[in-house]
């Protein structure tokens, strides 16, 4: 695993690993400790389905379930779809999510 900065003042790109297979114990401490240190961090190139990124994603903390549920993964109430794209007129997911961002779930 190399952990290289992507600026002087934030941000890392994480490469050499798989998060959703090769990530153990002493791997995931290296993670934690890069994004303690730079706060942002890339994964190039990870191939992750709704219960990979899940599990991955929970290692860092307890998740939350969104409170608007419904664009939620109907069997993965973790995971909220993003997108701009309509089906029968409606939209598939949330259409405007990149209006704001927060990290609470509450505005």
């Amino acid at each position: 695993m190399r952990v290289a900065p992507l600026s002087d003042v934030l941000g890392a790109e994480i490469a050499g690993i798989d998060v959703a297979r090769d990530l153990d114990g002493e791997s995931f401490g290296a993670v934690l400790d890069a994004f303690h240190r730079y706060r942002v961090l890339v994964f190039r190139e990870q191939f992750l389905d709704p219960a990979d990124q899940v599990a991955f994603a929970s290692r860092f903390g307890p998740l939350e379930v969104h409170d608007n549920r419904r664009y939620n993964l109907p069997d993965n109430e973790h995971v909220m779809v993003l997108s701009n794209d309509l089906r029968d007129g409606e939209p598939v997911g949330v259409p405007d999510a990149g209006d704001s961002w927060h990290t609470d779930l509450r505005t």
